[in-house]
């Protein structure tokens, strides 16, 4: 949950959700998230449509929104498609699960195929 920033201010985590640390201060969680980031940027370092800083876009736009099911089909549609590992981790910072989903099991997977990159 280190993308506690990116969370509603009633969802924040603070003080004893964030006492584990590495003995410097740090929290874990941070630190799994700039982990988290650092991948995904060494990953797609090569990639002429800069997938990262259109990840952090996507981080900021639903900075303040709770709608974190489509922060990850965002992220899914627009970052990840081919990497199932980073969205799996993705989950692990925003209170989302494509296993949660209660949509019907023949629901299009792509939720959002009308939205054109333009929207972006």
């Amino acid at each position: 949950m280190a993308f506690t920033i990116f969370l509603p201010e009633d969802q924040k985590i603070t003080g004893k959700d964030m006492v584990k640390d590495y003995g410097n201060g740090i929290p874990f969680e941070y630190v799994e998230a700039m982990s988290f980031l650092n991948n995904i940027k060494i990953r797609f370092r090569e990639d002429e449509n800069d997938i990262y800083l259109l990840f952090l876009d996507i981080l900021e736009r639903y900075r303040d929104d709770n709608n974190f099911e489509r922060l990850y089909k965002d992220a899914e549609r627009y970052c990840f498609r081919e990497h199932p590992d980073l969205l799996k981790e993705l989950t692990c910072f925003i209170p989302y699960s494509p296993d949660e989903d209660t949509r019907p099991k023949d629901y299009p997977s792509a939720e959002y195929e009308s939205t054109t990159e333009d929207d972006m």
